[in-house]
């Protein structure tokens, strides 16, 4: 049976909440299946050794990852295509939520899309170094030079609580920026936009240094465009999230 958190009763949606909108997961699904793009055709597939498991969400369901060697970490993914890849002059916002279970000491990545020993189109992660945990986003330009921006600002993490992150790269303003628990931005200048490259979008999994973290996600979905302050804070929900049916 699935096991869930029931969600209060929400207003209406923002107008234009699904504009730009390129895939969204609820990761409502059972153990070991792929995890649907309630939106399009981005269905992420669980090609880990050790399977995706559903646990307990933010909204509802949710999906499991458990520590494990790189040859075993559970993965899912999804092939390289328009709708994922970025390119000069795209904004993006990526939103998500995520729980830790324990929190290992390193680089522990989240989402990512890129190819090992080419390019790193953009990257969010857990990094843990001494004391201190921090989510970061950072993205390769289509130059080369790529740039990172800290949430500094929210601080580090806990355990066993869930947090809602958003990543943005805003092309006009040469920007990209982070905030977590609909907080104040951290913000980096990056004016050479995100390379568009040829890899595959993977949770739990980064090409060039596969390392797994310990806990869940949810409620994962990517635009191209700069969400806005009041979107932000809908998806938030006070802290208890959003569905793709209350876009």
């Amino acid at each position: 049976p699935s096991v869930f958190n029931t969600p209060p009763q929400v207003s209406a949606a923002p107008a234009g909440m699904k504009t730009s909108l390129q895939a969204w997961w609820d990761m409502e699904e059972a153990t070991g299946a792929a995890r649907n793009d309630s939106h399009g055709t981005n269905h992420l597939s669980d090609i880990g050794i050790n399977d995706c498991t559903q646990e307990t969400g933010r909204v509802n369901n949710g999906c499991g990852f458990a520590n494990a060697p790189p040859a075993s970490s559970p993965i899912l993914s999804v092939i390289d295509n328009a709708a994922l890849s970025m390119g000069a002059g795209v904004d993006c916002s990526i939103v998500f939520w995520q729980y830790n279970t324990t929190i290992p000491t390193g680089f522990k990545s989240l989402i990512d899309k890129s190819i090992s020993g080419s390019i790193d189109e953009y990257t969010t992660f857990l990094e843990v170094a001494g004391a201190s945990a921090r989510y970061w986003f950072y993205v390769q330009g289509t130059c080369g030079p790529s740039a990172s921006v800290v949430a500094n600002t929210f601080g580090a993490p806990s355990t066993g609580t869930w947090y809602f992150v958003v990543c943005i790269h805003d092309a006009t303003a040469n920007q990209i920026k982070i905030s977590v628990n609909n907080g104040a931005f951290d913000t980096t200048v990056h004016s050479l936009d995100i390379a568009d490259g040829t890899g595959s979008l993977q949770f739990n999994r980064r090409a060039v240094s596969n390392v797994s973290f310990d806990g869940r996600m949810d409620s994962a979905g990517i635009w191209k465009k700069v969400l806005s302050a009041t979107e932000i804070s809908y998806l938030y929900n006070s802290g208890n999230g959003r569905q793709y049916s209350e876009l």
